[in-house]
C-alpha cells in the first residue's frame, strides 16, 4: 500500500515539474520571438477624410536578416504591425519613399525599385494602391 502512494506522489510531482518546464519554455520563447523585430516609422500620411493613414516603416529583425520596407494602410487609431500593402527589401537610406493620397480611396506610393518585392497589393479594403518606381 505505501508503495502505490509513493508512486502516485512521484507521478504527480513529475507531471507538475514537466508542466512548469513546458510553461517556462513557451513563455521564454514567446517573449524572445516577440521582441526580435522592431519597426521604425518613416512617415505617416493621413487620408483626406482623416479616417485612415498610410504608414511607411522599416522592419528590422536582427543581424541575420535584412531590413524590409513596409507600407500599411490602417485606421487612424491603429498601430503598425506588418505591411499590409507593400513589403520589399529595404532601399538605401538616401532613397526616399513618399505616399500621396489622391482621394480617400486611392494612394500612390513612390519608391526606389528594390531587388526583391515580397508583397505588393493593388487594393486594400476600399483603397486602390498604385506603386511608382
Amino acid at each position: 500500500m505505501p508503495m502505490k502512494s509513493l508512486i502516485k506522489k512521484a507521478t504527480i510531482f513529475l507531471a507538475l515539474v514537466l508542466f512548469s518546464l513546458a510553461t517556462l519554455i513557451y513563455f521564454s520563447y514567446k517573449s524572445f520571438s516577440d521582441g526580435m523585430c522592431e519597426n521604425s516609422v518613416l512617415s505617416e500620411t493621413l487620408s483626406p477624410d482623416k479616417s485612415l493613414k498610410a504608414v511607411s516603416f522599416i522592419m528590422g529583425c536582427g543581424a541575420t536578416t535584412s531590413d524590409a520596407l513596409h507600407v500599411s494602410v490602417i485606421p487612424i487609431n491603429k498601430q503598425v504591425d506588418t505591411g499590409n500593402v507593400y513589403i520589399a527589401e529595404n532601399i538605401p537610406n538616401e532613397q526616399q519613399t513618399t505616399i500621396n493620397w489622391l482621394s480617400t480611396n486611392h494612394i500612390i506610393i513612390h519608391t526606389f525599385k528594390p531587388m526583391r518585392i515580397f508583397k505588393s497589393e493593388k487594393r486594400i479594403n476600399s483603397v486602390n494602391v498604385e506603386i511608382n518606381y
